[in-house]
């Protein structure tokens, strides 16, 4: 797996690669990651770490140019790791992954496939990067289709990914497989909140607790759901935010000038398997995100635990949560404020529609589900490697 990222950061990239190299494993399937030189060692999974390069700050989310030099190391490091390894499929992962398997497998005939996770073109201009209709965004556009077509399969998240695909960059849709992410159930699941943690956390007994995870920034919705807090404990002040993630700089600033510190808590980073003991503290997930061009990997763990989720209705939202979403109309704080106060005032169905979603989880979305559709795709690209039983490497 290519993973141009540091690896592993507790964000959701790096959760979604970690799970699926896991679930792999779980499968008989010999997995290898190569990643860039900063990241968390993992006792059960192999990665090959670039050399380092100076000035390269973690912290920094999304395709940037400032990139460049470390996505040439990481061509390089993988092409020497792949000559050694000679594995049976190069999985590059985002448009920068892509494009090294693409190069890879032309100097070393290992097939490879594309793990889709959002179109570049669209992330970079909702990142304020390039200007819609632009000639930098024509060029990246070009550069973005070229990478698509030569995949020999590329696997998506949701039907609007596919769309994309096919209609923007004329991408052939019998070379692309839906595979959307996942959670682990049994790690994920729902418990008791732990009456010391919500102690430390500074939660009163009484309040009705609504949690966020992921990072925070103002593409994942941050500005968003805290502007609307603001305007939702006006009319229900026993409401408290949970904030799990990071990172805090000039958020908890803002929470004060918005007047609502007593009621928001920000965690910071906390570790991927600690994550559903801060859940098991809320009653109802938050997803302020707009965009639907990459994933919500979030959204899966709170369905994992039970929870009912607000979030904006999108297209990416409604494949996954169904009918059992409660969905805000708009992007602006107060449409996400009248959203969450629809789902505060519909508390008694918050059990059964906390199942339901836990109950897709369990039955189509978990990561060994995820899993199955992988070995499924690599079985089309490399036949004789996992025709007989999932003995590959990938």
């Amino acid at each position: 797996m290519i993973a141009p990222n540091p690896f592993f950061v507790n964000r959701g990239f790096g959760v979604l690669v970690l799970e699926q190299a896991r679930a792999l494993k779980r499968r008989g399937i010999h997995v290898e990651v190569v990643a860039y030189h900063t990241g968390q060692e993992l006792p059960d999974l192999t990665v090959h770490r670039t050399l380092p390069f100076p000035g390269y700050s973690a912290s920094k989310i999304g395709p940037s140019l400032s990139r460049l030099p470390l996505w040439v190391l990481l061509l390089v490091k993988t092409f020497l790791v792949a000559r050694r390894m000679r594995p049976d499929v190069l999985h590059g992962h985002l448009h920068e992954g892509a494009l090294i398997a693409a190069i890879v497998a032309r100097l070393t005939g290992i097939p490879w496939v594309f793990d889709f996770q959002g179109s570049l073109t669209l992330e970079m201009a909702e990142k304020g990067a390039l200007r819609r209709g632009s000639m930098p965004f024509r060029a990246v556009a070009f550069v973005e289709g070229m990478i698509d077509r030569r995949a020999l399969l590329i696997f998506v998240k949701s039907q609007l990914m596919e769309n994309d695909l096919v209609d923007r960059f004329r991408v052939d849709a019998t070379r692309i497989l839906r595979v959307m992410d996942g959670a682990d159930p049994d790690i994920f699941s729902p418990r008791e909140a732990d009456a010391e943690l919500r102690r430390q956390l500074g939660i009163d007994e009484a309040a009705t607790v609504i949690c966020y995870l992921g990072l925070l920034t103002l593409q994942q919705g941050t500005e968003r759901l805290l502007a609307a807090t603001a305007q939702i404990v006006k009319q229900q002040p026993n409401v408290h935010m949970l904030i799990i993630g990071y990172p805090i700089d000039g958020w908890d600033a803002r929470a004060r000038e918005l007047g609502i510190e007593r009621h928001v808590t920000f965690t910071g980073q906390v570790d991927h398997h600690l994550a559903p003991e801060y859940l098991a503290v809320a009653d109802l997930a938050a997803a302020p995100k707009v965009s639907d061009a990459e994933g919500n990997v979030k959204v899966y763990d709170y369905m994992s635990m039970a929870l009912p989720v607000v979030a904006i209705d999108s297209t990416g939202n409604r494949e996954l949560l169904g009918d059992d979403g409660y969905y805000v109309t708009g992007h602006e704080p107060d449409d996400f404020a009248r959203g969450v106060m629809a789902a505060l005032a519909a508390r008694g169905e918050w059990q059964e529609r906390g199942e339901r979603l836990r109950t897709r989880i369990v039955e189509e979305l978990s990561w060994d589900s995820v899993a199955a559709r992988l070995n499924e795709g690599y079985r089309d690209v490399s036949t004789d490697a996992f025709a007989d039983g999932p003995t590959a490497t990938v």
